[in-house]
């Protein structure tokens, strides 16, 4: 095996063996969030309800031995499908409140419309600029059923 053929085999081997290890490195922190996220949206929230330090108004504060203080908020999720934006931009509109709409491009969906014009010879519009990466992928045979 030639120099350049064994350096080669080592950089994929390094590729497969880093990509193992941040495969389990995102395992670990989502499971890490998980469990975060289980302890101040449910069990202290829930804890603190229990011992009667929240109040009628749902809030509770109180400082903890370390000198951490402690306290509940209340945090709204809200969205709006897509089918019904059209409707709910007008209303946000004739309600004085348009300023809050933004139009993006989530940035995947950009590249690929650049990676498409470029890969058919089209020109870029105007603004955009894109650069072409070549990215090795390694592609590891699936595991079979242990015999």
């Amino acid at each position: 095996m030639t120099t350049q053929s064994a350096e080669l085999s080592q950089l994929v081997e390094e590729q497969i063996g880093l990509k193992a290890q941040i495969d389990t490195l995102e395992d670990d922190l989502r499971s890490l969030k998980q469990r975060y996220d289980d302890v101040r949206m449910r069990r202290l929230p829930d804890l603190m309800n229990a011992l009667e330090l929240v109040g009628p108004d749902g809030k509770a504060s109180f400082t903890h031995a370390s000198g951490s203080r402690i306290y509940l908020t209340h945090k709204v999720r809200a969205s709006v499908l897509a089918e019904n934006q059209p409707d709910f931009f007008k209303w946000l509109r004739e309600h004085g409140h348009g300023g809050i709409i933004k139009e993006t491009i989530h940035a995947q969906t950009l590249g690929s419309f650049a990676k498409e014009l470029l890969e058919n010879g089209r020109p870029l519009p105007p603004n955009l600029t894109a650069h072409m990466e070549t990215v090795a992928v390694v592609t590891q045979p699936k595991k079979g059923p242990d015999l």
